[in-house]
Formats: structure tokens, sequence, C-alpha cells
């Protein structure tokens, strides 16, 4: 479960950067669209001049693109608190050190820019020309930062993890529920979708513009094993009632023999990743999450898995937005984790009635190409 259970997962170090207490800069893996806080215990500075560092609405390429925090020790008894903005100062205040288990909570609000220390206002800034990036990061000097315990919010983001009702979803096919991963270890149970030839859920909302999704998939451990061990898909910016609408993304789907993106039912783009088939293999991912991430931004669709890159595409007239889905063909799928960052959200619909399994259009005839395994 580490892959999706501890904070730390959702930053990612900087190549070549520093170890230990010289941290270099960690990238947090969203994309935050709109405002953002980050929360976190008040570093423990225990030498002059060692500091922790903030950044906001950065580019994700260097954290000086951005705004800046930082807290830096002065003394025994007191510490800098300051704002930058590209580098360049825009207020500062030196305070008495927090003492306890004091947490600081930095804000991001379209320009306006907040420090506080339990919850009291410590620092303000404000920006008339409000920076556009939409990445955070920290870095730290002579001093040590457990990454666990970094919190990044935004407004932007639906983060599931299924530990309570899924009341943001709707099941359209078969049984979603909370059920063993493994027939050998019932007691480790997850949300997940069995007991049909494509079970399918759908998100109840939509959403609009670019957006960034992660999930955390597994197929679902039966009697014989792992058979099947492809078909992990997410469909994006559809119509709620077709997997075959939007941007179809089908991982070592095809009788387990290459990934593809669909647009509308039309291939676009592949690659012959497959899952290997391997009793050695098999025992690789019987424990595994694979976690897929899918990038829309502007044009430029991306799509990963266990951060390596297997599909890119430029959509000359990319759609502009619609429900999620996660599915899965001839077996029974777990999902332990989903997170959305989302440019806007859309109106929550009703959603539109499913097409006849009688309709020659359900399914089209990509997903009928796939065979079915007995």
């Amino acid at each position: 479960m580490v892959e999706w259970a501890q904070a730390r997962s959702d930053w990612r170090k900087d190549e070549g950067a520093a170890s230990g207490r010289e941290g270099g800069t960690h990238w947090f893996e969203g994309v935050l669209f709109g405002d953002c806080s980050v929360i976190l215990p008040m570093p423990q500075l225990s030498k002059d001049g060692a500091q922790v560092l903030i950044a906001l609405a950065a580019d994700g390429r260097s954290a000086e693109s951005g705004y800046q925090f930082g807290v830096r020790r002065e003394s025994d008894k007191q510490c800098r608190f300051a704002f930058l903005r590209q580098g360049r100062e825009l207020t500062a205040k030196v305070i008495e050190r927090p003492e306890g288990n004091a947490r600081i909570r930095v804000d991001c609000l379209s320009g306006a820019l907040g420090a506080f220390v339990d919850d009291e206002l410590v620092l303000a800034a404000s920006d008339v020309q409000p920076l556009g990036g939409h990445h955070v990061a920290v870095r730290w000097n002579d001093v040590q930062v457990d990454l666990n315990q970094v919190w990044v919010d935004s407004p932007n983001c639906l983060d599931e993890t299924f530990a309570h009702a899924p009341s943001e979803w709707r099941p359209e096919r078969g049984r979603w529920e909370v059920t063993e991963r493994w027939t050998c270890s019932p007691d480790w149970s997850f949300f997940g979708g069995f007991d049909a030839a494509a079970p399918v859920l759908w998100s109840k909302a939509s959403f609009e513009g670019d957006q960034v999704v992660e999930a955390f998939l597994s197929p679902r451990m039966h009697d014989e094993g792992y058979n099947r061990p492809g078909d992990l898909n997410v469909t994006l910016c559809a119509n709620g009632a077709d997997v075959s609408s939007g941007y179809s993304f089908i991982l070592s789907g095809w009788n387990n023999q290459s990934t593809r993106l669909l647009r509308d039912g039309r291939q676009v783009a592949e690659t012959g990743f497959a899952f290997p088939v391997a009793d050695a293999y098999k025992d690789k991912y019987h424990r595994h999450w694979f976690r897929l991430r899918i990038e829309k931004l502007g044009q430029t669709l991306r799509y990963s898995v266990d951060g390596q890159q297997l599909l890119e595409y430029r959509d000359p007239q990319p759609l502009t937005g619609g429900k999620l889905a996660v599915w899965t063909l001839n077996k029974g799928l777990l999902l332990a984790r989903s997170r959305i960052w989302y440019e806007r959200l859309g109106a929550w619909e009703p959603a539109p009635r499913p097409v006849p399994a009688s309709d020659a259009r359900a399914p089209r005839a990509w997903l009928a190409a796939q065979r079915e395994w007995a």
C-alpha cells in the first residue's frame, strides 16, 4: 500500500538533489489549478541559518519561478518568515520561534499570500499580477523535513480513498463494493467492481478544461489467479453513458497485446506495452498497485504507468471535458485511490440513460473487438 497510502509518495525529488538535511527540491505530484494551501509541522531549526522554503504557483521546473515562503532560524529564540516573488522579497517578519507542536499553513489565493502559525495570521502579501503556475515544491537546508507530514490542499481536487461511502461515484455495471483483493487473504479488502463482463464506475461530476487524473488500480484475484492481467482502463471527458466516448486509455488490452488511446472510439496512439503472463511476473504484481496517470493539458495528452510514460498525443481539437470512468473487461477491478485535479468543475447533471445493450452502438466496434477469455 506504500504507493498510495503514504503522503511521501505524493512528492517527486529533483534528479541530482541533495539528501538528508540538505533536502534539495521536492515537487508535489499534483497540478493545482486553483487556490492551494500547504500545511506542515513547524520545522525543528536547530542551528542558525537552517531554513525551509515552500514554492507556490511555480512552473514545475524551477522553485524560483513562483512565489516562495521561507522560514529561517535567526537565533535561539527567533525565526524569520518571508514571502518572495520569483526570488524578489515582498515582505518579511522576525517572530518568536513557536514552541511545542505548532503547525504552519501557507495559503496562495489568487495572488493573496498568507502564512499562519496554528491558524493565527503572522505574515501576508498580495500581488496585483498573480503568477499562473500550478505547482508546489518544498526545499530545506540544515534541517530534516518528513514529507509524510506535509499536506497540500486545493479545492480543485477530488481525492478519494473510499474510506467512506463513494457518494461521488455512480456504478453502471457490475457490483461495486468493498471486497477482498486476494482469495488467499480475504481480510484485505478494498473498493472494487466485479460480477459483470465489463464493470464500469462513473464519476457523478463533470470536469472541464485542463485536468490530471491518477488512479491506483489492481486486478482482483479469483480462484484461477490472474488469467487476464490487463485492461485496467480509464476514460475521461466522456458523456457518462458510454466508455467509447471521450478519451479512453486501455492498459494492456486486446488479449493483453497492446496499450492504446482512443478518442471517441478511434485509435489515435498505441504502444506495444503489455503485461507478461509468466508466473514470475505475476509474483511481482500480486501485491502491486498500478499507478496510472493521465495529463490533459491544452492540446497534449500524456499517459504514464508507475512513472513510465507510455503514450503522448496532441489533439488539434481537444475535448472540452466530461465525466470520468474506471472500468475493465472479464474480471474484477480494485480501485484503492483516485485523484482528479481539474481546471473547472462542471455541473452535476443527472446521468444520461445508458445505451441499451442491444443497440449496435453499445459497445462500439473497438470494444467488441477485445475477445473475451474463457
